[in-house]
């Protein structure tokens, strides 16, 4: 059989154009341009130079996850479709997992810290010694817990709400003390 050379963009759209029968021997002899990924799926993307990011298509297009310095975003609008682009491929559950319980981390959810947060259905919950065990990513939910308590679900991240520590109780309590005392101070002198 002779060989042709055909340009991408050509076989593109001459399969946009074709039959379903032909739509199917396409794809079929050239996988590699048709891997049709899904939304509602964790990819990972090439969205600026050689970086990949880690993002979560939703049905409209819009997406959110994890730069390529591991930063947390949400685009609403968007030109760019992560399901269209033939150079992504599905993340891992684990590459997800880590990554939010790393977010979750960032945004306060401390190893060893107590910490209390506002959750759907709860006014706050409190957990001690944390470890990175405590986290349980659903990957058909889209939901990481902590302790039982939903943190992140499908793109929204609960509010933190840190209460004071004991050494920040105790210090107000030694300022107290201190300004008393230098009441106390003052009333002496007078006498």
């Amino acid at each position: 059989m002779k060989k042709v050379e055909v340009s991408v963009d050509f076989i593109k759209e001459a399969h946009q154009s074709a039959c379903a029968n032909l739509k199917q021997r396409i794809e079929k002899e050239l996988p590699d341009l048709f891997n049709k990924l899904e939304v509602g799926k964790w990819l990972k993307t090439k969205l600026e130079s050689n970086n990949r990011w880690l993002v979560y298509v939703n049905n409209d297009c819009s997406f959110y996850g994890f730069n390529s310095a591991g930063k947390w975003f949400d685009c609403q609008k968007s030109t760019y479709n992560p399901i269209e682009d033939t150079n992504n491929y599905y993340a891992t559950e684990e590459e997800v997992k880590t990554a939010l319980v790393n977010e979750a981390v960032k945004r306060g959810f401390e190893l060893g810290k107590k910490v209390k947060w506002n959750f759907e259905g709860s006014e706050g919950y409190k957990c001690s010694n944390v470890t990175k065990d405590y986290f349980e990513y659903f990957v058909n939910e889209n939901k990481l817990e902590l302790s039982y308590g939903i943190i992140f679900d499908n793109g929204k991240w609960e509010t933190l709400i840190t209460e004071p520590t004991e050494k920040e109780l105790l210090g107000d309590k030694i300022k107290d003390l201190e300004k008393n005392l230098e009441e106390v101070k003052s009333l002496y002198d007078k006498l």
